[in-house]
C-alpha cells in the first residue's frame, strides 16, 4: 500500500479482497472500515456509476447488514440499486443482485411485505435469464423461502426450501456452505412447523459439519448452536437448551457486540428457555433488557420488538397473579 498509494487502482482492489475475506472470517468492523476506504478511493478513481464502485458498494452494504446497520445499509443498497437500473437496465444481473441483497436488508428490518413483493420479482428473472437450477436462481428462492416462513406461509417455505436443498446437494456436495445453510434453513422450517426431531436431525447434521469446517467460533457454526438451541427448547430439554444458548450468546455478543440484532435474537431465545426452565425471574430480567435494547436497535413496531413485549407483559402479569 505505501508503495502505490491509497488511491492506486491495485491497492483498491487489494483492500476490496481483504474486506471481502475480513467480512467472510466474521471480522465485520475491520471489514467495514477498509471497505469504507476502499469505496471512498474507487469513487475518485472510477466515478460513483461505474461498475466497479458500484460492486464495493455492495459489499459495503452487506457489511453493514451483518453488522447491524441496517438504516445505513438499505439507504446505501437503494443508492446503488438506482444506479444500477439507470446504468444497466432493470433486469441486469447486477441489478438483479441489488435487490436481492435490498430484499434481505429489508427482511432483517422486519419489513416482510416489501422484502417479498422484490423477491418474488427477482425469482422470476433469474427463472427466465438463468433456468430453474442455476445457483442465482435457488439463492432467490432460498430467501424468498425465508421470507414466506416469516409470514406464516409454513408449507410454501417447506416446499422451497426442500427443493433448494436437493438441487444443491446433487451439484455442490453435502458440505458445501450452500448446502448446509439449506439444510439449516429447512430444519428452522420445520421446527416452526412443530416437526422437532426432524428438525433437530438436520440441526444435529449442520452443526457438526460447520464445527469441521469452519470451527466452534465460526458466526455459521453458533447460528447452527442456536437453532439446535430453540429446537431443545421445543422439546422441552431446557437444561440441554440453556447450556447452548448460553454458550451461542456469550460468543456472539464478544465477536458482535452487545447490540447486534443476532444477539438479541439470542437473548430473547434464551428467556423463554429459562422460563420454561423455572427460572421466572431471570426470563423476566433478560426479557426486559432484550425488550429495551430491540425497541432502540430496531423500533418500537419491529415484529421481534412487538414479540418480545408482548411476551414480557404476559410473563409479568402471570407472575403477579401468583403472588
Amino acid at each position: 500500500m505505501h508503495s502505490l498509494g491509497l488511491d492506486h487502482i491495485n491497492t483498491i482492489v487489494s483492500m476490496d479482497g481483504l474486506a471481502s475475506a475480513l467480512w467472510q472470517q466474521g471480522k465485520l468492523e475491520e471489514a467495514e472500515k477498509l471497505e469504507t476506504q476502499a469505496l471512498e478511493a474507487r469513487k475518485k478513481i472510477s466515478g460513483p456509476e461505474h461498475l466497479d464502485t458500484l460492486t464495493v458498494m455492495n459489499n459495503l452494504g452487506l457489511i453493514l447488514k451483518d453488522l447491524g446497520k441496517l438504516q445505513q445499509a438499505e439507504d446505501l443498497q437503494s443508492q446503488e440499486l438506482g444506479i444500477c437500473k439507470k446504468a444497466l437496465g432493470p433486469k441486469h444481473p447486477k441489478t438483479l443482485t441489488s435487490i436481492n441483497n435490498l430484499a434481505l436488508t429489508l427482511h432483517e428490518q422486519g419489513k416482510m411485505k416489501e422484502a417479498h413483493e422484490l423477491q418474488v420479482q427477482v425469482l422470476e428473472e433469474w427463472k427466465r435469464a438463468m433456468g430453474p437450477e442455476h445457483l442465482d436462481t435457488l439463492s432467490s428462492m432460498s430467501n424468498l423461502a425465508l421470507t414466506l416462513k416469516e409470514l406464516g406461509s409454513l408449507g410454501e417455505a417447506k416446499e422451497l426450501h426442500t427443493k433448494v436443498l436437493e438441487v444443491r446437494k446433487r451439484a455442490l456436495g453435502p458440505e458445501h456452505p450452500d448446502t448446509l445453510m439449506s439444510m439449516g434453513n429447512l430444519a428452522t422450517t420445520l421446527w416452526q412447523q412443530g416437526q422437532p426431531e426432524e428438525a433437530k436431525e438436520l440441526h444435529m447434521q449442520v452443526l457438526e459439519a460447520r464445527k469441521k469446517i469452519l470451527g466452534p467460533q465460526h458466526l455459521f457454526t453458533l447460528q447452527s448452536m442456536s437453532n439446535l438451541a430453540s429446537t431443545l427448547w421445543q422439546q422441552r430439554k431446557f437444561e440441554e437448551a440453556e447450556d447452548l444458548g448460553t454458550q451461542v450468546l456469550e460468543a456472539r455478543q464478544r465477536i458482535l457486540g452487545p447490540e447486534h440484532p443476532d444477539n438479541l435474537t439470542d437473548m430473547n431465545n434464551l428467556a423463554h428457555i429459562l422460563y420454561g426452565n423455572g427460572k421466572k425471574d431471570k426470563a423476566i430480567r433478560l426479557m426486559e433488557d432484550t425488550a429495551t435494547l430491540l425497541e432502540k436497535v430496531l423500533g418500537s413496531q419491529h415484529p421481534h420488538t412487538l414479540f418480545s413485549t408482548r411476551c414480557l407483559k404476559a410473563w409479568k402479569a402471570a407472575q403477579e397473579g401468583e403472588q
